[in-house]
């Protein structure tokens, strides 16, 4: 595998102007992407100042144990290696995207 980093994760948040206030507000995290998705909710992801990995903050509903949706994004060198690397092991991967 020639996976380098975590490049973001996913958090479903229940009130996402809240949860930003806390990442950029308080912890001091960048807003590094701040834009409306097309289905009329809210995609941010902060990171500390210099970090490779993100966390994108999302607005979507949450409900249940764990609800919500959840999203892991690595960063590779060799992406179609990889991806047949993981299929092969049996892991789920979604189609990928420039």
């Amino acid at each position: 595998m020639t996976i380098t980093h975590v490049q973001f994760l996913t958090l479903p948040v229940a009130d996402h102007a809240r949860a930003r206030d806390f990442y950029v507000g308080k912890l001091g995290f960048e807003a590094l992407v701040d834009r409306r998705t097309p289905e009329g909710g809210h995609f941010v992801m902060v990171a500390p100042k210099g970090a490779k990995t993100g966390v994108v903050l999302t607005d979507q509903q949450v409900t249940g144990i764990g609800g919500g949706p959840r999203h892991f994004q690595l960063q590779t060198t060799d992406l179609d290696a990889d991806v047949a690397a993981l299929r092969a092991a049996g892991v789920e991967v979604a189609e990928p995207e420039e």
